[in-house]
């Protein structure tokens, strides 16, 4: 994504100096790049302890030569410091979603030994059917990831595709009780019908570089893509949302929400995301203690009309951080909605409308040209991240 000065390294810049992920980002270790391994081969820097195909079986060992069938598999048995290995194709989903989630991770890794879920090089695999994660430690990561972040035109080969039916989220990470560090890193979540696309109760949580997109499909209050909730009261560290592209959700893009309340979430950093087309607001910020930073929210609620039909709205907090960030509505370039909404909190300074002129937004390239405002007013914003 080549944005002005260099986009790829304004929103690499971004992850690599957001000390308040940090340690959510410790576990974001280097992946190899888009080519075939042999199952022997660790020059790419991953080697599989497990492998799952959907032409394999549960009652394998679960060795390349004789993979698993199903991602639950995989949960009940790899355990710290291990790694799964997801051979391409689509894992079908198999549980109704009236009866619960398709796969659901209870097992944690241990600082330092994470469990690793990734698709194998050169390979793209589907899950069908949500997922649900409660350990901790617990990291997937979509290759290649040499891109700023997944999208219709650079796929990642890790998919999460939500439950058919009215009923679950795509994703849903609910370890508030646990110690967090789960992290989705460029992976594509599309197809959650509930909620969200990534609903997450936590701390230390992550997700970076992914493709969050077409969520939702009856709530425009709720049916959001990334809806990052309750933070732990002592959590000093609510999780990092970090260079995604979020695009045309059935409601908000982005949300930082967990009940109106005015403290929680808190300490999440939201920064060089890109939030395009969703039915409502491109964002929204709840809680307390938040940076909201170098994001671009772009022609967002032309079908809600909620928050006055702007981009973006604050709603509470005494100490959030909200700069740098550029809007604009292609409908309104000149009035309420290409800006934000304030209904309380605090506090907003130097934030920007204005055109990023994106490459071709009608055919969904958000590549944004050499001469796009981003390069000039968003990028410089990331030390504001430290």
């Amino acid at each position: 994504m080549d944005r002005g000065v260099s986009s790829s390294r304004f929103f690499a810049f971004v992850v690599i100096m957001v000390a308040v992920g940090a340690e959510a980002m410790s576990q974001k270790s280097a992946l190899p790049s888009l080519g075939i391994r042999k199952p022997t081969d660790s020059s790419y820097g991953i080697s599989c302890t497990y492998y799952v195909s959907p032409s394999g079986s549960d009652r394998n060992a679960g060795t390349f030569a004789a993979p698993w069938k199903t991602v639950q598999k995989a949960f009940e048995t790899a355990s710290a410091a291990q790694t799964v290995c997801l051979r391409g194709g689509t894992y079908l989903q198999y549980v109704g979603a009236s009866a619960g989630f398709n796969q659901v991770e209870r097992h944690s890794g241990a600082p330092g030994k994470t469990i690793l879920f990734t698709n194998y090089s050169g390979e793209i695999a589907v899950i069908q059917g949500s997922t649900e994660i409660y350990g901790s430690y617990v990291a997937f990561k979509g290759t290649p990831n040499d891109t700023p972040n997944c999208s219709a035109t650079h796929p990642c080969g890790l998919v999460f595709e939500g439950s058919s039916g009215y009923v679950l989220n795509a994703v849903s990470i609910m370890n508030s009780a646990g110690a967090g560090h789960v992290t989705f890193d460029h992976v594509e979540i599309r197809g959650g019908n509930y909620h969200a696309g990534l609903y997450q109760e936590g701390c230390d949580n992550a997700i970076t570089g992914s493709y969050v997109h077409d969520n939702g499909v009856q709530n425009r209050n709720e049916d959001n893509g990334i809806y990052w909730s309750k933070t732990p009261s002592d959590c000093k560290n609510g999780g990092l949302i970090a260079n995604n592209l979020v695009e045309h959700n059935f409601s908000k893009g982005i949300q930082l929400y967990a009940g109106a309340s005015a403290s929680t979430p808190a300490y999440v950093t939201v920064c060089g995301n890109i939030s395009v087309n969703n039915g409502a607001q491109g964002a929204v910020i709840w809680g307390d203690n938040n940076t909201f930073i170098g994001n671009v929210l772009y022609n967002n609620n032309e079908i809600a009309g909620a928050a006055a039909g702007a981009q973006a709205g604050l709603y509470s907090g005494r100490s959030n951080l909200v700069d740098h960030n550029l809007t604009w509505s292609a409908s309104d370039s000149g009035g309420k909605r290409s800006g934000w909404y304030i209904k309380n909190g605090c506090c907003l300074k130097n934030n920007k409308i204005a055109d990023p002129l994106f490459m071709d937004p009608g055919h969904n390239n958000w590549e944004s040209k050499p001469s796009s405002p981003a390069s000039q007013y968003v990028t410089h914003s990331c030390d504001s991240c430290k």
